[in-house]
């Protein structure tokens, strides 16, 4: 199925605290009003993501994830595509370029139901059709924990690699050449198969740096494992840089307050492959604010819950 990109427009990406904040500020009618009316004139859209369903499953009170949920749905955001299937996307775009072959790149940002659909692929499920509120009590009842663990123990034999300086650049390039291979395909976008000598070639020459999601990976992750200790809790640092790898080349604007965000944002842009600039938390709700509301009412209601509550 060929995904329809959405309207071009300017895309804004929320973290999960900017989120909750535009939520909570939602809740008033004038608010409201002034929101809807802002999007409205389809020059701006709301971009989300899967992962951010995933966040709002951790809420501590069930009725309040639900809520969450109901929220998103009422913005009818715009979707980028998962993770991995923009890896995919990524680096299928490359190989084409290598084999000179007639390619028209796939939208990374789509339509909900094509964003699901997209998952429905990775995993082989029956696609999902059910409200958000649904999905997110679902994801409650049957999440893992294990891919988290899993990630932080990662990092940390990464950071004390690191610190010995078992890093090497050639070391670098060999992991980011088993990550495209990871996702290489085995079919051209017609349908004709690919020799395993031209996958061979290509990887054997594969400039890692001219791929976004690689790119970013190798840059972001460098960043993470120079930091003397652990960024936050497992989970929220594994997502925290999903969403960065998501949005940083394909938004335009990446509302948070995170530190993390604003530390890794300029190790990010020397890959040349950002094109999404951040964006207080504060600086964005007082677009929606009435001009007779003081400048400050937009920061004082971006508070945000502290990590673990997430």
């Amino acid at each position: 199925m060929k995904l329809r990109a959405v309207p071009k427009m300017s895309l804004i990406y929320l973290d999960q605290n900017a989120l909750i904040s535009l939520g909570k500020r939602a809740r008033t009618t004038d608010f409201r009003k002034r929101l809807d009316s802002f999007f409205s004139a389809r020059t701006d859209a709301i971009v989300l993501s899967f992962w951010h369903l995933v966040e709002t499953s951790y809420g501590r009170n069930p009725e309040r994830s639900g809520e969450l949920a109901d929220f998103i749905e009422s913005l009818d955001p715009a979707w980028l595509v998962e993770r991995h299937e923009i890896l995919r996307l990524d680096v299928l775009d490359d190989f084409c370029k290598h084999l000179r072959l007639d390619h028209e790149p796939t939208p990374r940002v789509v339509s909900r139901s094509e964003m699901f659909a997209g998952l429905d692929r990775q995993t082989g499920g029956p696609s999902f059709r059910g409200t958000l509120r649904q999905f997110v009590a679902l994801w409650r009842k049957h999440r893992l924990e294990v891919g988290y663990e899993e990630s932080a123990k990662v990092a940390d034999r990464m950071r004390r690699a690191k610190k010995s300086g078992k890093v090497t650049p050639q070391a670098t390039v060999r992991a980011a050449r088993e990550l495209i291979r990871s996702v290489l395909p085995k079919f051209t976008p017609s349908g004709l198969q690919i020799p395993p000598s031209t996958a061979k070639e290509y990887l054997s020459q594969v400039d890692f740096s001219s791929i976004p999601s690689v790119a970013l990976d190798v840059a972001i992750s460098g960043y993470e494992w120079a930091q003397s200790g652990a960024l936050g809790t497992a989970r929220n640092t594994l997502i925290d840089k999903v969403h960065l790898l998501s949005a940083l080349p394909y938004a335009d604007e990446l509302v948070t307050d995170d530190h993390l965000f604003y530390g890794v944002h300029d190790v990010a842009k020397r890959t040349g492959h950002v094109r999404a600039r951040l964006l207080e938390c504060g600086e964005f709700l007082r677009r929606f604010e009435d001009n007779r509301l003081k400048s400050s009412a937009g920061a004082s209601e971006c508070s945000v819950p502290p990590k673990e509550e997430r």
